[in-house]
């Protein structure tokens, strides 16, 4: 949790401007290091899970020069404004991106498709 000092009149508040909640994971291959057989960028990728949950007081970060990544329109694709809170709930779970119940093709968005069969020993060599 983040938090914002106010100073109103003469007493100083501290109010919470950001609860958020993220989790990692790695899955593995299923082998007894959990990497023994992954061959390609697809592998690896195929491996990870990601949670992200954000939520934000809308009048705290107006305040901030967050404000202004909240009105490009890009962000309204990953991130709810109700009026009252910023929200957002996404995750990527075999190869997609999940952002508030929506589903995207994340590789394919970055362009990235054409590597996902790269082999692994390839990257180590760059």
């Amino acid at each position: 949790v983040f938090w914002l000092a106010a100073l109103v009149g003469s007493r100083r508040f501290i109010l919470p401007i950001l609860k958020s909640d993220m989790n990692f994971r790695f899955l593995g291959d299923g082998s007894a290091s959990g990497t023994d057989n992954m061959q390609t960028v697809r592998d690896v990728l195929s491996s990870l899970n990601a949670e992200l949950r954000l939520d934000a007081d809308a009048g705290a970060i107006e305040m901030t020069p967050l404000a202004m990544f909240m009105m490009m329109p890009p962000a309204s694709d990953y991130i709810i404004n109700d009026g009252a809170t910023y929200s957002a709930d996404i995750s990527f779970e075999d190869m997609i991106l999940y952002a508030n119940g929506e589903s995207r093709d994340i590789i394919e968005q970055l362009g990235l498709t054409h590597m996902m069969d790269t082999p692994l020993d390839f990257l180590s060599g760059l």
